[in-house]
C-alpha cells in the first residue's frame, strides 16, 4: 500500500499547487462535511483551507514541496509512513522555512543563554495561551483558518481560537509546539531540515533505543516518536499517538527530558526512563533534531 503511496508522491504531492489555483477562488461550500477539501481525488492527504491559505501566502512553495517531496521519496516505507501519518509534523515539513530557515539562524550560537527548565515554563506551569490547563485537546486543531490568532490553536466545530499555544513558526501545537519552542530557546535556531537527523527507529529494543540515543540525542535535542498508545482517527482506523519530548540529558542507564502535554492539558514536567522503559513506551522513532 504504502510502495503505491510513495510511487505516485511526485505527482501527488506536487499537484496541490495546481490545486491551489482552484481552492483560492472556490466558495466555503467546497469545504466537505468532514472537514477535508480541495483536490481529494488526486491529492492523498487533501488540503484543507490552512495549507490553501499557507500555499497563498508563499510558505508553501513549488520548491518546499519539491524537497519535502524528495526526502520522502528517499525513504524507506515504514520510515516514509512514520511522517506521512504525523499529519502535524507533514505539514510542517511542506513549509520553506523548514528547508530553509530564516538568516535570523545564522551565527547565533547554541546554548546562548537559556537553561532547562525554561524559566517561563517550570515544572507544573501549563503550555497554554492563559497559562492554565488546556481544555479543548478533543475539539481543537492546530491548523488555523485565516483571520484567527496563529499563537493559539482553532476550535473548528465552535468557529473560536482555543487555548493551546501555537508556535507559528512551525505551525505546531501541544508537546510540539513546546518542543519546538524550547528548541529554539535553548539551540538558538528553528527546528529544520538542516539541524534534522534524518534517522528513523521501526524496532525499538532497549538496545536500539541506547544505539539511537548515543550517536543521535543531546541535551537540547527534539525527540519525536510514536508512543505506544493508539487511537482511532475520524476514518476509523487505529493510529499511535505522537510525542515530542526535549532531552535534557543522555546517561549511561537512560535519558531524562523536558515535556509537555504528556497525559493532556499542556501540563509541563519533566521525567526520566531507562532504556527498558523507553522500549516499552515507544513504538516507533519518527526523527529527531539537534544542534
Amino acid at each position: 500500500m504504502l510502495n503505491s503511496t510513495k510511487k505516485f508522491l511526485s505527482t501527488a504531492i506536487a499537484a496541490v499547487l495546481a490545486c491551489a489555483a482552484f481552492a483560492v477562488t472556490a466558495t466555503a461550500d467546497s469545504v466537505g462535511a468532514d472537514g477535508e477539501s480541495y483536490c481529494n481525488e488526486i491529492h492523498n492527504d487533501c488540503i484543507d483551507d490552512y495549507e490553501v491559505e499557507l500555499i497563498n501566502s508563499g510558505m508553501i512553495t513549488d520548491e518546499s514541496i519539491a524537497e519535502f517531496n524528495k526526502y520522502i521519496a528517499s525513504l524507506d516505507d515504514e520510515s516514509a509512513a512514520l511522517i506521512l501519518d504525523d499529519s502535524e509534523l507533514d505539514l510542517s515539513m511542506k513549509m520553506t522555512t523548514y528547508w530553509h530557515p530564516d538568516n535570523d539562524n545564522n551565527g547565533i550560537a547554541a546554548y546562548a543563554s537559556k537553561t532547562l527548565p525554561l524559566a517561563e515554563y517550570p515544572v507544573g506551569s501549563y503550555f497554554s495561551y492563559d497559562g492554565k490547563a488546556c481544555t479543548c485537546h478533543n475539539y481543537c486543531s492546530w491548523s488555523v483558518p485565516s483571520g484567527f490568532s496563529k499563537e493559539r490553536c482553532y476550535i473548528p466545530s465552535q468557529g473560536i481560537s482555543g487555548n493551546c499555544k501555537r508556535y507559528a513558526y512551525n505551525a505546531t501545537t501541544q508537546c510540539m509546539g513546546f518542543a519546538d519552542y524550547v528548541f529554539e530557546q535553548y539551540n538558538g535556531v528553528y527546528r529544520s531540515s538542516s539541524n534534522a537527523v534524518n534517522k528513523t527507529l521501526t524496532s525499538v529494543t532497549s538496545t536500539s533505543i541506547k544505539n539511537y540515543a548515543n550517536n543521535y540525542l543531546k541535551r537540547g535535542s527534539h525527540f519525536r516518536f510514536l508512543l505506544n498508545q493508539t487511537y482511532t482517527d475520524a476514518n476509523g482506523n487505529t493510529q499511535y499517538v505522537p510525542h515530542s519530548i526535549v532531552i535534557t540529558d543522555v546517561t549511561a542507564n537512560g535519558i531524562s527530558y523536558y515535556q509537555a502535554n504528556y497525559g493532556a492539558r499542556c501540563y509541563v514536567s519533566t521525567g526520566s526512563k531507562t532504556w527498558a522503559e523507553l522500549a516499552s513506551w515507544i513504538h516507533s522513532v519518527t526523527n529527531a533534531w539537534t544542534v
